[in-house]
């Protein structure tokens, strides 16, 4: 995502935090301020100290609709847009043009 010019909130592990009606996110304060390229090393991007939590990203499970109902993942209450991602073709390219444009 970062390649595809997204900037980055933290590599691996981010705090969330409810505040008004929503979730944000964040990088703990243990974490660099990099992302670590597997065979490269670490490396500074664009970074944010804080986002909102739009979208879920479940890795753990795949796709089997052409075209499903939206999914959820609740976190504290907060109920956030899932997409299954596991096994799927061009992930970062289909998650850039999900969070950059609206759902029709």
């Amino acid at each position: 995502l970062v390649a595809l010019g997204s900037t980055l909130v933290a590599d691996d592990l981010c705090e969330l935090v409810r505040k008004n009606n929503g979730c944000r996110v964040s990088k703990p304060v243990s974490l660099p301020k990099s992302i670590e390229m597997r065979g490269v090393e670490l490396v500074s991007v664009p970074m944010v100290v804080e986002t909102s939590l739009d979208w879920v990203v479940n890795m753990d499970e795949a796709e089997t609709e052409r075209m499903p109902n939206l999914r959820f993942t609740e976190i504290d209450g907060y109920r956030v847009p899932t997409v299954f991602g596991k096994n799927m073709d061009e992930l970062a390219s289909r998650i850039y043009v999900l969070v950059s444009n609206a759902l029709s």
